[in-house]
């Protein structure tokens, strides 16, 4: 399957008018409904700035930016040689990279694999990661992107996020119900069982046009949305999609909404302003928050 860059695609370019357009932007504090310390994170241009990271907290009791200290004797899962046998146990973090076990590094996976093959032929180290100040969208994005959207889309994750957490702390022992998944494989196959409501997509994902790169999954991943009428709609980066849903060092790509039940209202502010964006980049106008919009 070729990669089919959208044919009304024109470059993007940043909008240095943009009315809001600033690296202080900070989204209104959003609380749900409940009795909670829980508040919404700040929006992409703060995840940019390293010295505006927060550190999570665990519990409702902490607070967001309490210091939480690691076990280094805590006990992980490895595959180690034993005997002249590879075998899985469980070792002390600490000994993982520190030579008392022969450690037997994990298996890449194939689209890793094909990713680390095309930096090393463009000239970059394998395991070089793009810069989120190469903030530059894709060919593959049909709509411009605006602060407003952003902001919406990291509540209604947010949101999620922190009923998924206290459903879970409530049931300890009962299986609880995905709200989102991440990653192309999962979003892929929630896309083909239409289980999948809404498809967040970063619109700056690293180019890779080798068969079976990221290319050939953008493309395959929105033919499918299309066919089942499930909407797509692009905002934040990698960077901030990975600090809202994991932690401020993961880069995301993608991220489904499977249920969106508590959360009706914000989700249909997300889906009204990406059907708003995606009338902006066909060329009707352009509204204040556009921070990346078409050149004329």
């Amino acid at each position: 399957m070729e990669f089919n860059p959208n044919p009304s695609a024109a470059e993007f370019t940043l909008n240095p008018n943009a009315e809001v357009f600033n690296f202080n932007f900070n989204a209104a504090e959003f609380k749900p409904a409940v009795k909670s310390n829980w508040i919404a994170k700040s929006t992409l241009f703060d995840y940019i700035k390293p010295s505006n990271k927060q550190k999570k907290g665990v519990g409702n009791d902490k607070k967001v930016n309490e210091k939480v200290f690691k076990d280094p004797n805590k006990m992980i899962k490895a595959h180690i040689v034993q005997d002249g046998q590879i075998v899985t146990a469980k070792i002390p973090k600490k000994d993982l990279y520190s030579g008392a076990y022969e450690v037997v590094p994990r298996k890449i996976s194939k689209l890793k694999q094909i990713i680390k093959e095309n930096r090393v032929e463009e000239g970059i180290a394998p395991n070089q990661r793009p810069l989120c100040s190469e903030y530059i969208p894709r060919e593959y994005v049909n709509q411009v992107l605006t602060q407003d959207l952003d902001a919406a889309i990291q509540e209604l994750l947010e949101k999620l996020i922190f009923y998924y957490q206290r459903k879970k702390a409530e049931n300890t022992k009962k299986k609880v119900s995905k709200r989102y998944v991440k990653g192309f494989k999962e979003c892929l196959k929630r896309c083909k069982d239409n289980s999948l409501k809404l498809l967040i997509m970063a619109p700056n994902i690293e180019k890779v046009e080798s068969e079976g790169g990221l290319d050939f999954m953008v493309n395959e991943l929105i033919e499918e949305c299309a066919k089942n009428n499930i909407r797509v709609v692009f905002g934040l980066n990698m960077r901030s999609l990975g600090a809202v849903i994991i932690n401020n060092a993961t880069l995301l790509s993608v991220v489904g909404i499977v249920d969106y039940t508590a959360a009706e209202k914000l989700y249909e502010k997300v889906v009204k302003l990406a059907e708003r964006n995606k009338k902006d980049f066909q060329g009707i106008s352009f509204q204040p928050t556009t921070y990346y919009n078409l050149t004329q």
